[in-house]
């Protein structure tokens, strides 16, 4: 065989040999490609739902695009044959973390699930569920990553801004830190001026009640504080100023008085609550020691005139008839017996210490005494001082806005009025007096004790 001959041979066999190697080597390249690392963990019916690989005793870690998003330390672990879920159990110091590497929340669980395509944990058995502002335990918990949401269904109970919580259920919006709850009953102490003071609060309907930093927002609604109960259709609380601002047929119960109104602001650091709207109040009669909740019977408005033209003439004088006049007339017996009263505005002071108020919007008060006896009182503005036991009624500047009539006929005006409200005191003082008094002529005092007679002070016409 010439040179050339067997130069040509070798050339094709070399190209022979190496197509079977190209087409060896891309067979070979098919089958590893094909090859299944899990294959031996799948079921030969395709069946990809039981356990694939199961692990014990380490820490469990969860990344997205080289962040870590979930931590924790597990006794056992199952992954399924698609690798999508991952069955946890005895999980311990859990971690969810957020874009910025913060920790969103801790968690614990006899049991959990997560769900890698969806980023989905689901905690189940005894859980337990914490972050900066709540730690709550509960049979299961369920977070999102996609919409950071985290629900711990209920009955829960456990801590929620310093206070011991229950609620029927639990949301927390982790990108707005916002707290939403069905159905809770909080209570815990405040801090305010060195002093540790006791809210409890308790939401009466199915609205959410939401939590976002110092500010709480309800529904229907019941706080007390031990000194004051507070009811309305809503409220608002300010856990930073200690400010509760309650609105929609409210009712307060106080140890002195209780209220209905539109709406109640209540400043605990001052002991100070603002009342507007349509304000009824019921002024307790003596011996009241704690706040109750009781009806609160509103006394419609009506002018002095409409009162006047509608009483009857007093009777005859009797015995019962003496005793009505005694009780209608004495100021001794102003405590003994509930006033109601209605106005546009109340301000209240109820510390110890502090009691006042000043009630504005053309007040006006009546007192029932039994016996058929009463007495009713209008003004332009009040002032009580409860400290001092006085009540003072004005008038606009130049009228004679104070106007008192009773069940007997008396029918008075002045300028101005104070009267004691200490019980067992019976005085009263009044600028520019006016007015009638219906009174029989027994009782008139006889000459040589012109000093007795009806208890009050300043001739009556006086300017």
């Amino acid at each position: 065989m010439s040179p050339s001959i067997r130069r040509a041979a070798l050339t094709l066999t070399g190209l022979a040999l190496t197509a079977v190697l190209v087409v060896g080597g891309w067979w070979l390249v098919l089958r590893l490609t094909a090859t299944d690392p899990m294959a031996k963990y799948r079921a030969k019916d395709g069946d990809d739902s039981g356990p694939g690989v199961e692990m014990t005793n380490f820490e469990w870690k969860v990344y997205e695009k080289g962040r870590l998003l979930a931590r924790a330390f597990v006794g056992r672990a199952t992954v399924g044959r698609d690798r999508n879920q991952v069955a946890l159990f005895a999980v311990t110091d859990g971690k969810y973390y957020a874009a910025n590497s913060d920790v969103l929340f801790q968690f614990r669980a006899e049991e959990a699930t997560y769900y890698h395509s969806m980023y989905k944990l689901l905690g189940q058995g005894k859980t337990y569920v914490s972050n900066s502002d709540m730690s709550v335990g509960s049979g299961k918990f369920d977070y999102d990553a996609k919409s950071g949401r985290l629900e711990v269904p209920g009955p829960i109970q456990g801590k929620l801004q310093g206070g011991d919580f229950k609620a029927d259920r639990l949301v927390l919006l982790t990108d707005e830190g916002l707290f939403r709850l069905l159905g809770v009953k909080w209570a815990g102490m405040v801090a305010q001026d060195g002093q540790r003071r006791r809210w409890r609060f308790e939401s009466l309907d199915s609205t959410p009640t939401q939590v976002k930093g110092d500010l709480t927002t309800f529904g229907k609604l019941r706080a007390t504080d031990g000194e004051i109960i507070v009811l309305a259709n809503s409220g608002e609380y300010n856990r930073k100023d200690d400010v509760l601002v309650a609105k929609g047929q409210v009712r307060y119960f106080g140890t002195d008085a209780n209220l209905a109104c539109d709406q109640v602001t209540v400043y605990r650091k001052e002991r100070r609550a603002v009342l507007v709207g349509r304000v009824d109040m019921l002024v307790k009669a003596k011996g009241s020691t704690a706040p109750e909740e009781v009806e609160i019977p509103p006394l419609e408005p009506i002018v002095p005139e409409d009162v006047a033209k509608g009483r009857p003439p007093a009777p005859p004088a009797d015995s019962d008839q003496k005793r009505v006049q005694d009780q209608v007339r004495s100021g001794r017996n102003i405590r003994d017996y509930p006033v109601a009263v209605t106005a546009q505005k109340i301000e209240y002071w109820y510390a110890k210490g502090q009691r006042r108020a000043i009630i504005t919007g053309s007040p006006q008060a009546r007192q029932d005494l039994g016996l058929d006896g009463w007495r009713r009182v209008w003004a332009h503005e009040a002032y009580y001082d409860g400290e001092r036991e006085r009540l003072r009624l004005v008038s606009r500047q130049g009228q004679r806005d104070v106007r008192m009539i009773n069940s007997l006929g008396d029918d008075l005006t002045a300028l101005e009025v104070e009267v004691s409200t200490e019980e067992g005191v019976d005085e009263l003082t009044a600028k520019g007096l006016q007015g009638e008094m219906a009174i029989d002529e027994d009782e008139l005092p006889p000459r040589s004790n012109p000093g007795s007679g009806p208890p009050i002070r300043g001739p009556i016409g006086g300017g």
